[in-house]
């Protein structure tokens, strides 16, 4: 940044012979300046001389940003700037207001949609990046994108008239940056002289009718035919009790309504608003407020009017689209809603360049209709501004709906804000003793399926036409789920103590270490019947599941330290490098901590002193809501994810805030797509009764087509087939019960209820899940995880839906 010297010196010889400018401005480096003086010269020229000097926000490294964060950036940039502009009233014409910029300059790298900006008030985006050709574009429906051009060095270029002059040789359109880094080396004077050099080249090319000098906000209206401006209009309500303002009102309505005019209100939810309307957040009744915004049309954009005094409760702000309010800068802050100030219909500006180029929210007050003659005027002003070219008149949530680009996972985060939260019981709830008789139940799989020498159990079973399939393959995972089944039977009185300790013990002692390598670990894969290693594999997401419940084992009375010495045999440390945790495959290590399970996993491991790092780990910095998406967007690169080890974690451990803002994610969206299709779905991984035997079915917030994911670890195309997907979509039992378990409500309520009728398998427990598609059950299939996980979570509802142990 040049010193506030340097920079008038360069920029007198431009203004005195009506050159126009484009300041290109970071609040950064004028705070860096340490200068009130160059804040105070660029509010000086940018309010002084609008018709010549355009400021344009400077704002690096924002092509690499998702839509939320290229919104957060320009926002609170423009908030800085806001500040560093207006700190200045008192030097210069006080009382002023700089108009918030109408462009951008950034470097992008390759097509970039710059449209989530629009709703900021940012109409164009410079490329500083590119050279060359100057071209102009529409990046996408929104913005506008300027390319090109060519950087002129004000400190080593001494000959700035000759530059310029092969820079204006050359054919087409010319975009010349003036480059003040390093200036402050240089004296005032000189630099004036080099200014003085490039505005006589620009005179000479003007007067030989060569070219003609324009800003950058020019090409703005260029492409007003299909970038139009937007202008909302709101009539406000009078004061209550006023009945001569109140039949003025009415008056104006109708005027507005006979014209044509689309215009908005704001209404309580209990004064039946209807779609073009406005919620008024001076409301203390947050929950009907939030009935209402949840009952909106998905289509529909949620806008308020946020009085002095009446700020929205955060809970309610977060699932408005827009807020209306004050005369302030546009600005998304990170608490939910983007914020745009209004403009009095009868104090709007005038026809000046910059002006017709704004989108605006036009308010008409009472001023504006009480008096006759004042109505005139202001119904006057309103025809005039349906006739402008180039301007689209409309409602506030049309207006919305056209300057806020989508953002599919933004949708998704501002959806679940939008959802009232449920009373924990309601009349579907499931009682105390119909809970006792599905734990009976689910314990009928063990006491049919467990071998009396080991303790252990088969994965699966599958009872069909007269003949039984048992899978004895046993994961760390199944083991786990095995050991929190028996800890739950005996919880819910279904085991007596000594029956306890006895189970416990054999299975802890019948766990096999293998030898990978130097290394002894818990083995990927056991015998059910024997105990023997079947894999020399070692998984370290199963073996997380089986350290979280080791842990509990470890800490009951009745199993006090039974886990510790066989947990301290393994060399889990050994599969530990910089935080990151591996399975070993073949004997190779394969990280494992960018997965679905390793939060969960770092979790278990660090129960046991081995410290992991969770890949839900994000920057803390910003809002609740900057670190919310943050998570989103790191959620969307691993991929799909489910009901587990999600909740999991919630029956096991102390809930982390990662994990409870994921569930209600995943609930969401579940409800969701009931409510919108008539389709009843609960994802997780499962067992399947038919090739490929096993899927992972999860929501993908990278695929907001296509949300509702099934994984297979056999990667045939026929299980890729989107048949296949429709046909094993399933409403899982075990997801079901956890869903009742950890956030319980009506739709949870509805998913347990709906398995509970119908996953039942005589004498053996219950089974995987209920196809959606079909309404039918996995029939005679059965297996440890579904039937252990069901005990785990009907114990953690009848002790009070708290874990076990902190």
């Amino acid at each position: 940044m040049a010193t506030p010297d340097g920079l008038e010196a360069v920029l007198e010889p431009l203004l005195v012979a009506s050159v126009p400018i484009a300041l290109v401005l970071s609040p950064e480096a004028l705070g860096s300046a340490g200068s009130r003086g160059a804040a105070a010269l660029v509010r000086h020229l940018v309010t002084g001389f609008p018709q010549l000097v355009e400021p344009v926000l400077a704002l690096p490294g924002l092509s690499g940003m998702s839509p939320y964060f290229q919104r957060r950036t320009a926002s609170e940039a423009l908030a800085g700037l806001n500040a560093l502009l207006s700190d200045g009233a008192a030097d210069t014409e006080a009382g002023v207001t700089p108009l918030a910029p109408l462009t951008v300059a950034t470097a992008a790298s390759g097509q970039v949609n710059f449209d989530p900006l629009r709703a900021l008030g940012i109409r164009q985006v410079i490329d500083t990046a590119a050279n060359g050709m100057v071209t102009s574009t529409g990046c996408a429906s929104r913005t506008i994108c300027m390319l090109g051009g060519a950087r002129l060095d004000l400190v080593s270029e001494a000959d700035a008239d000759r530059w310029i002059a092969r820079t204006l040789a050359k054919p087409g359109w010319a975009m010349i940056v003036l480059d003040l880094t390093g200036s402050q080396g240089l004296e005032p004077d000189v630099l004036r002289r080099r200014a003085e050099l490039i505005v006589a080249a620009i005179e000479g090319d003007v007067q030989a009718g060569h070219r003609f000098v324009s800003l950058p906000r020019a090409q703005i209206g260029w492409f007003g035919s299909s970038q139009p401006r937007r202008i909302a209009l709101r009539l406000a309500r009078p004061d209550a009790g006023d009945e001569v303002a109140a039949k003025a009102f009415a008056e104006m309505r109708n005027a507005l309504l006979s014209k044509g005019v689309p215009h908005s209100i704001a209404g309580k939810p209990w004064d039946g608003a209807s779609s073009d309307d406005c919620l008024a957040l001076e409301l203390t009744d947050t929950a009907d407020a939030r009935k209402w915004v949840a009952d909106r049309p998905e289509a529909d954009p949620v806008c308020a009017v946020e009085r002095a005094g009446g700020n929205a409760p955060p809970a309610l702000a977060a699932g408005v689209d827009l807020v209306l309010g004050g005369r302030a800068w546009p600005s998304f802050d990170g608490t939910g809603p983007f914020r745009i100030g209004e403009t009095r219909l009868l104090e709007r500006p005038g026809d000046e360049d910059i002006a017709r180029l704004r989108d605006a929210v036009i308010v008409l007050d009472d001023d504006a209709y009480v008096q006759a003659e004042a109505r005139e005027r202001s119904l006057a002003a309103v025809e005039s501004l349906c006739c402008e070219s180039d301007t689209v008149l409309s409602d506030v949530p049309d207006l919305a709906a056209a300057i806020i680009a989508p953002d599919p996972l933004f949708e998704v985060l501002r959806d679940t804000y939008r959802q009232p939260p449920e009373p924990p019981s309601g009349p579907d709830g499931l009682s105390g003793e119909e809970l006792l008789a599905d734990a009976r139940q689910a314990w009928q799989f063990f006491e049919r399926y467990s071998r009396v020498e080991s303790g252990l159990c088969v994965a699966t079973a599958h009872e069909a036409e007269g003949a039984t399939y048992l899978h004895q393959e046993l994961t760390m995972w199944d083991l786990a789920s095995l050991l929190a089944a028996i800890m739950s039977a005996h919880e819910l009185a279904l085991i007596t103590d000594a029956e306890f300790a006895s189970r416990a013990g054999r299975i802890v002692a019948a766990i096999p270490s293998a030898q990978v390598g130097e290394w002894r670990l818990p083995a990927a894969v056991i015998s059910a019947g024997s105990a023997s290693i079947l894999s020399n594999d070692f998984n370290a997401c199963d073996t997380g599941r089986l350290l979280s419940v080791l842990r509990e084992l470890d800490m009951h009375p009745l199993t006090q330290g039974i886990a510790a010495e066989v947990v301290g045999r393994w060399h889990l440390d050994a599969v530990i490098s910089d935080g990151r945790v591996h399975s070993v495959v073949g004997g190779r290590m394969v990280d494992q901590s960018q997965t679905h399970c390793s939060h969960y996993t770092a979790r278990a491991f660090r129960h046991w002193g081995l410290p992991l790092r969770s890949p839900y780990m994000v920057a803390e910095d910003g809002t609740v809501m900057d670190r919310q998406m943050r998570l989103m967007q790191r959620v969307a690169e691993i991929g799909p994810f489910g009901a587990e080890p999600l909740l999991l974690e919630a029956v096991e451990m102390p809930v982390s805030e990662p994990s409870s803002f994921l569930a209600d994610v995943l609930l969401d969206q579940q409800r969701r797509t009931f409510e919108r299709t008539g389709e009843l779905l609960c994802v997780s991984e499962s067992p399947l009764d038919r090739a490929p035997w096993f899927m992972y079915q999860g929501l993908s917030l990278a695929t907001p087509g296509q949300p509702w994911v099934v994984s297979t670890v056999d990667n045939a195309r026929e299980w890729q087939a989107e048949s296949f997907r429709r046909e094993v979509l399933l409403v899982n039992t075990k997801a079901s019960y956890l869903w009742a378990a950890v956030r319980p409500g009506a739709f949870s309520n509805k998913l347990a209820r709906h398995v509970r009728e119908r996953a039942r398998f005589d004498g053996g427990g219950f089974c995987p899940g209920v196809f959606s598609a079909s309404g039918e059950p996995m029939k005679g299939y059965v297996d440890v995880n579904t039937n252990g996980i069901m005990l785990q979570a009907i114990a953690y509802i009848l002790r009070g839906r708290k874990p076990r142990f902190d």
